[in-house]
């Protein structure tokens, strides 16, 4: 069984651990708003690099409280990600994807949804101990990140555009600046521990 099996299959025998109560915590903060569970075959609290998207995909959203933010997502901005890390050599067991605003928005989050979603931030970063980089798909996770990188220096961020088929950026542009943004981000955080997708 591969690591990415033996994820999956503990977290579905009920292993629960600090990212689970988080979304918890999180569900019972914003009752009202959809928040989605963590990919049970990435690398959840063992994650050395996050990877951080706008927000839940309506398309993830539909999944109600089974809900899952990862690879299994069927969007475009999803299959972009899984493409991209692929390309760079990075596992789906070696990273933990995430949303800068961990509830499904209408179009780009409004300020003070962004505010109110940089306490979620500050928590997952917090949980997770072994966090080397993070990579910010896109405008709004940039801003997140810099943000929270002001009161943090110590871990590299590396930056992507969003693969959302709106952007006008060409699509192969946006694939290799993803590609290398996942490269540098493996590098800095995995070393020669880069193992194969």
């Amino acid at each position: 069984m591969s690591a990415e099996e033996e994820a999956v299959a503990g977290h579905d025998a009920g292993v629960a651990g600090a990212l689970d109560e988080l979304t918890r915590r999180w569900r019972r903060r914003w009752p009202t708003r959809l928040i989605p569970g963590f990919d049970p075959g990435s690398a959840r609290e063992a994650a050395r690099i996050l990877v951080l998207t706008q927000s839940p995909a309506r398309s993830t959203a539909v999944g109600g409280a089974a809900a899952v933010c990862g690879e299994g997502n069927d969007n475009a901005t999803a299959r972009a990600i899984v493409d991209a890390r692929r390309d760079a050599g990075l596992r789906r067991d070696q990273y933990l994807r995430w949303n800068a605003i961990p509830w499904p928005t209408e179009g780009t989050p409004r300020a003070g949804e962004a505010a109110e979603a940089r306490e979620a931030l500050e928590e997952l970063v917090a949980a997770l101990p072994q966090l080397r980089a993070i990579v910010a798909v896109g405008a709004v996770a940039r801003r997140a990140v810099s943000q929270l990188a002001a009161g943090r220096g110590d871990i590299p961020i590396f930056f992507a555009p969003h693969p959302s088929p709106a952007s006008p950026v060409p699509r192969d542009v946006k694939h290799r600046e993803a590609v290398l943004a996942f490269a540098a981000a493996s590098a800095a955080a995995l070393g020669d521990d880069k193992g194969t997708s």
